[in-house]
C-alpha cells in the first residue's frame, strides 16, 4: 500500500513500479499476484478497474487501468504461470475496449471521463495532462498504444499455447489499433521545428488554455517507449528530453518511465548521474522514499523507489530475455562507476554479477547463473553466451 500514513491504499500506477521492485529485490511474487487479482476484482461494469483496490471509496484513473495491463505483461516476463495469467484476459479486453470506445475521428482519444492523473508536475492541471479532459491527449493516447502492444504479446502467447485463432485475431487487432493510434499522434502532434511531440494536436483550438505550454517530457518519453519516432531521431529526441528546460518536467514518480526510455534508447549510461532527488533524501536523513521532489507530504511513498529496480535492471542490466524469465540478458550500463556487485533472485536461484572496468572500454569480472538458467552478456558490441554456473568475463 501507499503510503503508511496518508493514503494507505494500493494505487495501480504506484503498484506497477512497486511490483517490479518486489520481484527483483526479494524474488517474492505474492504481493504482485494479489495486486493483479485485487485490481481485476475492482473492475466496473463499463470495463475500467478502480484506480486503487481494495477500497470502499470508488475512484477511477483511466490510465491506471492501462498500467494494470502493463503489469500483467511484467508478470508474464518474470514468471511462468499461464493458468494464473489466463484469468485476466477478459479484464484486458474490457479495459482496452473502454479506451477504444473513446477513439474519435482523429484516431486519438477524445475527451475522457474520470480523473486523468498522469504526474503531479506543476505543468499539469491537478496532475492531468493537456487534452485529457477536453480531448486528444497525446500522452494518454500513447499510453493506450503501449498497453495494446503489451496485450498483443500476451494474446499471441496464448494463441500459440492453445492453437487459438480467436486469440491470434485479437492480437492482430490490438497491433492494428496501436499502429493507428501511434500514427495519429505523430501526424497531428509532431512539431518539425523542435523535433518533438506536442501534448495535443498542433492545430488544437484549445491549446492556448494550457498555461504551462503543450510540450512535456512525459509525452515524448511515451513517444520513445512506443517507437513513435524514427530510429535515426531517437538519440536527438532523448537528448532534448534531458536538456530542454522549456518542457514540462517529470517528477520523481514519472522518472521511472524516463529511465525506461533511456535504457530503450541505448543511453542508460547517464542514469547514475541523474539521481540528485534521491541523494537529497539521503542528505535529509531519510531511510524511506519521499513522495516527490515537488513538495513535502509523505516521507514513505514507494512509487519513488524505482532505483531499487533500476540499479539491478539497468545499471547491472539484468532482465528477462524471454517470457517466464526462462533465460536472462545481462547488459550493464555502468556510467561513471568503476565496479559493481549485484545479486538478483530468480525462481531457479540467485543471479550474481561482479564487474570491474578495464580502461575506457574493457571489463572483467564474473557472472554466476543458477542451475538450468542460460543467457547472454553484452558489453561494447561484444556478446557472450552464458551457461549455468560461473563465467569469467574479460573483454
Amino acid at each position: 500500500m501507499d503510503c503508511p500514513y496518508y493514503e494507505q491504499l494500493q494505487y495501480l500506477g504506484d503498484t506497477r513500479i512497486q511490483a517490479l521492485i518486489s520481484l527483483v529485490v526479494s524474488g517474492d511474487d505474492r504481493l504482485m499476484r494479489n495486486a493483479l487479482e485485487q485490481a481485476d476484482h475492482s473492475r466496473l461494469p463499463e470495463g475500467l478497474t478502480l484506480s486503487r483496490g481494495p477500497s470502499f471509496v470508488p475512484q477511477v484513473i483511466p490510465a491506471f487501468s492501462l498500467y494494470w495491463v502493463d503489469m500483467i505483461y511484467d508478470y508474464y516476463m518474470y514468471r511462468q504461470d499461464d493458468e494464473f495469467l489466463r484469468q485476466f484476459l477478459p479484464g484486458i479486453e474490457a479495459v482496452l475496449g473502454w479506451f477504444e470506445q473513446h477513439i474519435d475521428f482523429t484516431g486519438m482519444l477524445g475527451p475522457l471521463e474520470w480523473f486523468n492523473f498522469a504526474d503531479w508536475t506543476d505543468g499539469f492541471l491537478v496532475g492531468a495532462p493537456p487534452g485529457s479532459d477536453l480531448g486528444h491527449s497525446a500522452l494518454i493516447s500513447l499510453n493506450y498504444a503501449y498497453a495494446l502492444g503489451r496485450a498483443a504479446v500476451l494474446y499471441n502467447w496464448f494463441a500459440a499455447l492453445e492453437n487459438s485463432e480467436e486469440y491470434a485475431s485479437r492480437a492482430q487487432e490490438y497491433l492494428i489499433r496501436a499502429d493507428r493510434t501511434r500514427s495519429a499522434v505523430y501526424n497531428l502532434c509532431y512539431d518539425y521545428s523542435s523535433g518533438l511531440l506536442a501534448d495535443v494536436p498542433l492545430d488544437d483550438p484549445n491549446k492556448n488554455l494550457y498555461k504551462s505550454g503543450i510540450f512535456s517530457q512525459h509525452t515524448n518519453i511515451w513517444g520513445l517507449l512506443t517507437n513513435s519516432f524514427s530510429e535515426d531521431d531517437v538519440p536527438s529526441v532523448m537528448e532534448k528530453i534531458l536538456s530542454d528546460t522549456s518542457l514540462i518536467p517529470t517528477t520523481i514518480y514519472f522518472r521511472f518511465y524516463l529511465f525506461q526510455a533511456m535504457q530503450q534508447a541505448g543511453m542508460a549510461d547517464g542514469y547514475t548521474e541523474m539521481l540528485g532527488s534521491w541523494e537529497r533524501m539521503l542528505d535529509n536523513g531519510l531511510s524511506t522514499f519521499q513522495e516527490g521532489d515537488y513538495k513535502d507530504r509523505s516521507d514513505c511513498h514507494a512509487w519513488s523507489a524505482s532505483p531499487l529496480y533500476h540499479y539491478l535492471s539497468l545499471v547491472a542490466g539484468i532482465t528477462p530475455a524471454e517470457p517466464g524469465f526462462q533465460s536472462v540478458d545481462i547488459a550493464p550500463a555502468l556510467g561513471p562507476l568503476k565496479h559493481i556487485e549485484a545479486s538478483m533472485p530468480h525462481p531457479a536461484g540467485m543471479i550474481e554479477v561482479q564487474l570491474t572496468r578495464r580502461g575506457k572500454k574493457g571489463i572483467k569480472g564474473s557472472i554466476t547463473l543458477p542451475e538450468g538458467l542460460y543467457g547472454s552478456f553484452t558489453w561494447e558490441g561484444h556478446k557472450l553466451l552464458l551457461n549455468p554456473g560461473t563465467r569469467e568475463i574479460k573483454l
